[in-house]
């Protein structure tokens, strides 16, 4: 909560690897019954990286994961499609929650599905047709199909193309009233604009 608090005034989140915050976090951890973990796949897991769809785990990575997900529940959440995360993170023991939560499954086959989600595919569908032809236009801009949300990848885009990209995808959300933007580290995404 503290952490949580520094951030929200403005502060920095420390770094979990210093020596005196691994020791709160143990401290926190033997105080929990079943410390469960939800890690983020880019730029946690996965180094960001200038092509979106080259990031992978790096050496090593897949292993730790399989030894904290035989000790703790373990969730790889993500805004990047189920299928892309399955792919990518070949770890069994895991849960997935991919498209921000819009796709869940778990380790032992049980899954969870926002069905309002499903609904609202075929607006997905059309602001992908219509962003696919108009991102054109910015360059180093890219767009991702993560199935119920759609990723920006502004990575490679310089700061003077920014303004423009906001107004195309301003307007995409004009298009599409039951979509809604949210912003994450170098990435802007469209995504249902539903309670979950």
């Amino acid at each position: 909560r503290a952490a949580l608090s520094d951030i929200k005034a403005g502060g920095r989140l420390k770094n979990a690897m210093e020596l005196s915050q691994l020791q709160i976090i143990q401290d926190r951890l033997e105080a929990c019954m079943t410390p469960a973990f939800c890690l983020d796949y880019d730029g946690t897991l996965a180094p960001m990286v200038a092509d979106p769809a080259a990031a992978r785990l790096p050496k090593g990575v897949s292993k730790l994961l399989r030894k904290l997900s035989d000790r703790h529940p373990t969730a790889i959440v993500s805004g990047r499609s189920l299928e892309k995360l399955q792919e990518w993170v070949r770890v069994r023991g895991l849960y997935f929650a991919g498209s921000h939560g819009f796709e869940i499954v778990g380790p032992n086959g049980s899954s969870l599905n926002y069905t309002v989600a499903s609904q609202l595919l075929p607006e997905i569908r059309d602001a992908l047709r219509l962003l696919h032809q108009q991102l054109a236009q910015v360059p180093g801009a890219q767009l991702e199909d993560n199935k119920y949300a759609l990723s920006v990848h502004t990575r490679n885009v310089s700061a003077l193309d920014m303004p423009r990209l906001d107004a195309l995808l301003e307007a995409a959300l004009e298009e599409q009233p039951l979509l809604r933007r949210s912003e994450g580290k170098c990435v802007i995404e469209l995504r249902p604009q539903v309670h979950w």
